[in-house]
């Protein structure tokens, strides 16, 4: 071979290799990109929000503008791209560098637990960069949030403040605000602390994993009838909810009183003579009183007797007016006398002393007027006889 031919060969073959450089270098500048996160399979519950933080690099000299997409994804999954707390669809790369963004995922209360593929997808100028992320799911929704308790059901009479000691445990894998609620009877006021503090409170916040003790006080109305009461704890978090039913056994008080619609404890009478006098029935206490039974002391031979002289039932909170006949002795002579009324039932007692006082019988009264004026005339008489002397 010639040198001429030697020579054009050489060229040639230069300027293919220095086409193919700057080919390749071309190639390369708009070569990569790439989308990944450090943790790409994640395990999750029932209801909870998950958070991927993802990186988009792109390691070309070449700015891209990158869009997002999942090309596989559950069905039903509410899923987005975020970037400082905006929605968005695309990331804007510098060349040689890296942007960071979240793939967030709410999973739903129904899921069955299962393992659960997304492939996230980024393009820009016809490169493709594709990442796939696993969700497994291994727990029921009911083991995220826990509000336990030893002794749920507590007993006391009505007025009591019932303190029960609840633990409030955050099993998720994120921090959560757990807001609390209590459903309880009409009248009742429910007191939320954290243990061994003294602030009341109607949130909380818990980093995952972590317990609180709870301390919930109970205020009971003065006044409420035996029975059992519910009271519903509920707390409602970021991510979960969880409840507890706890209980008070109200066992009743007692309370009776003998009184009158005034309050006064007096009567005035006539001797032998019938004179009506209203009683009140009070049941001060928190349970029914039953089978009351009425009956009095008084002075010999004064008569008492009661209309009516029996009552099946005093409910809670409730009076009930009874009338007492009064007779006292036709003989009994004019001052104060103690009659005692008394009221039993079949729980309790009471009593209740009256001052009676008993007037001068009409017919005293007319012939002490006439004495009087006798007396007065009969010395009008006398100094009139002796005054003419």
């Amino acid at each position: 071979m010639s040198m001429n031919v030697r020579s054009r060969v050489l060229v040639v073959l230069v300027i293919m290799l220095f086409l193919v450089m700057i080919i390749s270098s071309a190639a390369y500048a708009q070569r990569v990109i790439s989308i990944s996160t450090t943790f790409s399979g994640i395990v999750a519950m029932q209801g909870e929000k998950v958070t991927f933080p993802m990186r988009v690099e792109n390691t070309g000299s070449v700015s891209k503008s990158v869009d997002l997409h999942l090309s596989d994804a559950p069905e039903g999954w509410p899923v987005s791209f975020t970037g400082h707390g905006s929605e968005i669809h695309q990331v804007y790369v510098s060349g040689n560098s890296q942007e960071q963004f979240n793939f967030e995922v709410e999973v739903p209360e129904d899921v069955e637990p299962g393992d659960y593929r997304f492939i996230i997808e980024g393009q820009a100028d016809g490169l493709k960069s594709s990442f796939p992320i696993i969700i497994s799911i291994k727990e029921s929704r009911e083991s995220v949030a826990n509000l336990t308790t030893d002794y749920p059901v507590l007993s006391g009479p009505s007025g009591t403040e019932f303190k029960y000691r609840v633990n409030l445990s955050n099993n998720s894998a994120h921090e959560q605000i757990f807001s609390l609620f209590a459903e309880v009877p009409t009248g009742w006021v429910v007191v939320f602390q954290p243990s061994f503090k003294s602030e009341q409170i109607a949130s909380i916040s818990l980093d995952a994993g972590a317990t609180q003790g709870l301390d919930v006080t109970v205020k009971t109305p003065k006044i409420v009838e035996a029975g059992e009461y519910p009271i519903n704890i509920k707390t409602v978090g970021s991510l979960t909810s969880a409840s507890l039913e706890l209980k008070a056994v109200i066992t009743g008080t007692y309370d009776l009183n003998v009184t009158t619609p005034t309050g006064r404890l007096n009567a005035r009478v006539r001797a032998g003579e019938e004179t009506p006098l209203t009683l009140l029935l009070e049941n001060r206490g928190s349970a029914e009183l039953r089978n009351v039974i009425l009956s009095a002391s008084a002075p010999r031979n004064w008569l008492v007797t009661f209309e009516p002289e029996k009552l099946a039932l005093i409910r809670a909170g409730e009076s009930v007016e009874v009338t007492a006949f009064i007779r006292p002795d036709s003989k009994a002579i004019a001052g104060d006398y103690v009659a005692t009324f008394r009221a039993r039932s079949d729980e309790t007692a009471a009593s209740a002393d009256f001052r009676v006082t008993i007037l001068t019988p009409t017919i005293w009264g007319i012939l002490g007027v006439v004495a009087v004026i006798v007396v007065i005339f009969g010395i009008f008489t006398v100094f009139k006889f002796y005054g003419r002397r």
